[in-house]
């Protein structure tokens, strides 16, 4: 048997989202949907790369004012 598909596209450039704009064509909210992007938990999945999206990703959202220079109030404290 020959499987003729391509194979499913994995967005794994995730590491530098924290801060960015929440996508929702791209991206469903985890338990906060918000304005920007603060963690990603689950990256979104294409039918190919560079074709259309096959299922959302997930990821957590907060406020812009939950953050000082990118990061959460709880990053700061040592």
């Amino acid at each position: 048997m020959v499987i003729q598909d391509h194979p499913v596209y994995m967005d794994t450039k995730i590491t530098n989202v924290q801060g960015r704009m929440f996508n929702t064509s791209v991206y469903r909210p985890y338990t906060l949907s918000a304005d920007v992007i603060d963690f990603v938990n689950w990256p979104a999945l294409y039918v190919c790369q560079g074709g259309s999206i096959l299922y959302k990703g997930v990821a957590q959202g907060r406020t812009t004012s939950d953050s000082v220079r990118g990061r959460r109030p709880g990053d700061l404290e040592q």
